[in-house]
């Protein structure tokens, strides 16, 4: 799991969101698309890469000072290389932050191994 803190993680959020579509005051994001997940999953973000693409998905939590990002796997079983798009995914989704929206939180934590993104 990604955590990052912040003062305002919706703004954060909302940021990135913006961004992702197109709409970010000019912030683009052209590397990450969101999607709707399965059930009532909610939003979600996968990377837009060919060899990457839909292989694995963040899903979105909210608490009063983190916006967390946890990773989910399709059909809800990790791939046999797992740990690589794990790393992938967490260091592409870190250097997006840094790089766009650098100003608007603290610090951010990753987990070494796959948790849920859950709110507090």
């Amino acid at each position: 799991m990604l955590s990052f803190k912040t003062d305002n993680p919706s703004t954060l959020l909302q940021l990135f969101d913006d961004a992702v579509a197109g709409q970010g005051n000019g912030k683009q994001i052209d590397t990450w698309r969101k999607v709707e997940g399965p059930g009532t999953k909610g939003p979600m973000y996968t990377h837009k890469s060919q060899q990457h693409a839909n292989r694995a998905y963040f899903e979105v939590a909210v608490s009063r000072d983190e916006l967390l990002f946890g990773l989910y796997w399709p059909g809800g079983r990790a791939p046999a290389d797992a740990v690589y798009l794990y790393a992938y995914y967490h260091g592409h989704l870190i250097e997006t932050f840094i790089h766009h929206f650098g100003a608007f939180f603290e610090s951010v934590t990753s987990s070494a191994q796959y948790t849920p993104a859950k709110s507090t």
